[in-house]
């Protein structure tokens, strides 16, 4: 995060700010509608571009917490990791073109579930909670991306193929 002085057509002095787009992976500089619409107005002065500065590093901050704790199932369970590489090595082998999505949702949905929420780290039990994963899909599973929106009803069949298709890679495996 940083910002920077630019000039707009007129010669009036604005400041800018430059934050990193986890899409497209670089960084990005914020065009002045986008503060105005993030701020509710334009940063002219030093001041208010240092303190905005430190808003948009508190909020990237939070972000990567939040991810962290997400995430945390894999410094806890370190043979799940193990797994989940070894599953998505598998998995690009079996489809190249489309091994990304089984791997997305058992990243973000199934482990975090069964290593989380329920905190069942034995997979020859999982099959119990199978129900148990369904209804938490349906209620309780946000997008990783914005915490506020619940997955769509196609997002929670893929997270069910995710773990159908684990199982299956770990019944292999043995």
């Amino acid at each position: 995060m940083s910002y920077v002085q630019k000039t707009d057509n007129k010669g009036k002095t604005y400041y800018s700010f430059l934050i990193y787009d986890h899409s497209l992976k670089k960084n990005v500089r914020l065009k002045k509608n986008d503060i105005i619409n993030r701020f509710g107005k334009d940063i002219t002065n030093i001041e208010e571009a240092i303190r905005f500065d430190g808003l948009l590093r508190a909020e990237y901050d939070s972000t990567r917490e939040r991810y962290k704790r997400l995430m945390s199932w894999t410094e806890k369970y370190y043979n799940f990791a193990k797994l989940l590489e070894e599953y998505t090595k598998r998995q690009k082998r079996k489809s190249p073109y489309g091994w990304k999505n089984n791997v997305h949702y058992l990243k973000y949905y199934v482990l975090p579930y069964f290593l989380q929420v329920i905190e069942n780290n034995n997979i020859n039990g999982w099959h119990l909670d199978y129900p148990k994963f369904r209804i938490w899909l349906e209620d309780e599973a946000k997008l990783v991306r914005n915490n506020n929106i619940q997955i769509s009803y196609c997002s929670k069949n893929h997270a069910i193929k995710a773990l159908n298709t684990f199982m299956k890679h770990l019944l292999a495996a043995n």
